[in-house]
């Protein structure tokens, strides 16, 4: 029975039709024939996400927007992967206006393009839509001007992008009359700069509800040549008691910067149920600036920040991910590396006093292939072995010993 193709099936079939031609569209009809014929979630996935990437993609959307009621009924995602391509006698922009006439888009993907002269009028107004409000976008962020096109009803806010941005001094947009004001409950930053984005969504109150914070530091730029660790801290703690989920994302080499100052209260968190850390090497050029940096520093805080719980802490699962690659070119492990660091985060998870709630511990370390053959692989199999054997936690531990840094 055709219902009951596995979905990804179903969508590689229809995917993998021929694009209907000038003369001939019996492909796309015969598309529209079988995915009629699939169940209601599988027709869901098939059309959930439209994919602008291709000239062929704009004349296949124009017909199914005209001829097909399935993507009226089951779109509500829009990726556009350029910012201008024409077909059949009609532009990006005209298929745009069509799609925001249909009012059916609830998620924007624009985190993939660069230029948006030709296009910058119509998303404006579907971003501003309130028959059809946006609830989830991804965006570059030298497109965040837009922020005065958002409606109060966005929930899912994702910046991506490393261009230079200066500090916002934008005037947020008066709130409709029922008097709503944006409540995120998701944001994901990923540069260093977006710390002013993150200033700026804390002072308009965007941040009270969050319920998911991703943060994601990488070495480059600062702002206003200050430690983003120590600009993102109070930030982070005033958005702390709503949060339900925390994911802290910090390079090693800006990891080493890490003090007691900044270590984060979790008894804060009163909302935590997953705690998310991660220490990754981004960068593969080796200079010497990045050889000092520290691998225990970003451990201690580690323990400094779980140190921090109390039996009222609500953590339910954890999560650490460590890259461990060379100190230098001579291929050895940090000079003042020291794994009593992680006997004492092993001792910490056993207490249930701290960590009553704790159900799964999941550590993750990758190991640059030029340690590989130096004895490291055996010495980290030992880690976090009296949580593991106190059969309370169930502990997740994978060694990796090749990865591709950022």
């Amino acid at each position: 029975m055709v219902s009951a193709f596995p979905p990804e099936l179903i969508r590689e079939i229809v995917t993998h039709l021929q694009h209907p031609g000038q003369d001939d569209r019996s492909s796309l009809k015969t598309a529209t024939l079988i995915s009629s014929a699939f169940r209601p979630h599988c027709q869901k996935i098939l059309f959930f996400n439209l994919k602008l990437k291709h000239p062929e993609d704009l004349e296949r959307t124009w017909w199914l927007l005209e001829n097909s009621k399935a993507i009226q009924n089951y779109t509500k995602k829009l990726s556009l992967y350029t910012h201008e391509m024409t077909a059949g006698g009609k532009s990006l922009a005209v298929v745009l206006w069509r799609i925001k006439q249909l009012e059916i888009i609830r998620e924007m993907d624009l985190s993939r393009i660069f230029r948006v002269e030709s296009i910058s009028a119509v998303i404006a107004s579907i971003l501003s839509s309130t028959k059809s409000p946006i609830l989830a976008l991804f965006i570059q962020r030298r497109y965040f001007e837009w922020m005065t096109s958002f409606t109060p009803l966005l929930k899912r806010l994702r910046l991506c992008g490393t261009m230079p941005l200066s500090m916002f001094k934008l005037t947020p947009s008066p709130p409709p009359s029922t008097g709503q004001r944006l409540r995120l409950h998701h944001l994901h930053l990923s540069v260093i700069q977006q710390t002013g984005i993150f200033r700026y969504l804390f002072d308009i109150g965007a941040l009270a509800e969050l319920r998911t914070l991703n943060i994601w530091l990488s070495p480059g730029l600062t702002l206003d040549n200050a430690d983003p660790i120590s600009v993102l801290r109070p930030l982070i703690l005033g958005s702390a008691s709503s949060l339900n989920e925390f994911r802290y994302e910090v390079d090693l080499c800006l990891g080493s910067r890490l003090q007691d100052k900044e270590i984060f209260d979790l008894s804060g968190f009163t909302r935590l149920r997953e705690l998310s850390l991660c220490f990754g090497y981004f960068n593969q050029r080796y200079t010497r600036d990045r050889r000092a940096y520290i691998h225990n520093t970003p451990f201690r805080w580690v323990i400094g920040f779980l140190q921090t719980a109390t039996s009222e802490t609500p953590l339910e699962r954890f999560r650490l991910r460590w890259d461990h690659v060379p100190y230098d070119d001579t291929r050895q492990l940090s000079p003042d590396f020291d794994f009593q660091a992680w006997e004492e985060l092993d001792s910490l998870f056993t207490d249930r006093s701290r960590f009553s709630r704790l159900k799964k511990v999941h550590l993750q370390i990758r190991i640059h292939d030029d340690l590989r053959h130096q004895g490291v692989t055996t010495q980290f199999k030992g880690l976090l072995k009296n949580t593991a054997d106190l059969g309370i936690l169930r502990v997740c531990k994978s060694l990796r010993s090749k990865f591709e840094p950022r």
